[in-house]
């Protein structure tokens, strides 16, 4: 099946982009437990003081992939991840599916310096969640070396809509392409050419992506479809991937709390991996 062969893959694309970081989207969350620093923790202190830097937002990122008419073609939109930050009080909450043939969402909450994750099924054991629905931990979460990395950062919080741009220009030649437009805001698009990492194809795919900064400097959208190459179009089936990043609401407020402490894991060590394996939603706490 074309959605088995794409959640094979996506499973090996995400993971490389989750490992250290407090975001997994794959089967396995690379998590340090002490030494590290937190994804909002590192975003308070690097942003501007000017009050567009702190402001709060909402994102989302969808990742969608086309097929080859040879493995039965049309497409598949195989991760919705939604995210709320407030960079000025370091919070922020998420929701992301596991699986794509799953209606499974996983949440992550962020307070302070800290990442609280959701299990509905309790990993047993100190090397799980010891039985209890919530794992807390610190994760170190560096910045992404390519520009398909940005997308993963700006989920977990630890680049603003403002960073973000900075970020895309120190990877890649911006190059003007008009005005744009949206509710509210006025602004310019950007066209710009990057390899793309998430196929891990020989020769790597191109991103021909776009990216739409408002008047205030803040990303609104980043769009990133890469063209997998015709040799592994051939074997995989996988045509297309396209990573669509938007921000809006701006100044909205961010509701999180830390879980019950009764139902909370804050294990000592190191750093570990941990199983991710989500199957409902979370409860509200």
């Amino acid at each position: 099946m074309k959605t088995t062969r794409a959640y094979r893959h996506r499973l090996r694309g995400r993971a490389a982009l989750a490992a250290g970081s407090a975001v997994a989207a794959g089967a396995a969350l690379a998590l340090t437990a002490t030494g590290a620093q937190s994804a909002l923790a590192a975003t308070g202190r690097a942003a501007k003081p000017a009050a567009h830097a702190s402001q709060s937002y909402r994102l989302s990122m969808i990742t969608t992939e086309t097929f080859t008419p040879q493995s039965g073609g049309g497409h598949l939109v195989d991760m919705v991840m939604r995210a709320a930050f407030d960079p000025a009080r370091h919070a922020g909450t998420e929701t992301l599916p596991v699986n794509p043939e799953l209606p499974a969402v996983s949440a992550i909450r962020y307070i302070g310096g800290y990442a609280y994750l959701y299990f509905p099924v309790p990993q047993p054991g100190p090397l799980g969640t010891d039985g209890l629905h919530w794992l807390k931990a610190q994760a170190d979460a560096p910045y992404g070396n390519f520009v398909d990395n940005l997308p993963i950062d700006a989920v977990m919080g630890l680049v603003t809509p403002r960073q973000l741009l900075a970020e895309l220009r120190s990877l890649t030649t911006l190059h003007y392409a008009g005005r744009a437009r949206g509710p509210g805001w006025t602004g310019t698009r950007y066209t710009f050419t990057a390899q793309d990492t998430d196929l891990d194809s020989v020769p790597p795919a191109t991103i021909h992506g776009s990216v739409t900064v408002d008047r205030q400097g803040r990303v609104r959208r980043l769009l990133l479809p890469a063209v997998a190459p015709a040799a592994y179009a051939s074997g995989s089936g996988i045509k297309t991937l396209t990573i669509n990043l938007t921000f809006s609401d701006f100044g909205v407020r961010v509701p999180v709390s830390a879980p019950s402490a009764s139902q909370v894991y804050a294990p000592a060590g190191a750093g570990f991996i941990l199983p991710f394996a989500i199957q409902f939603p979370p409860p509200q706490v």
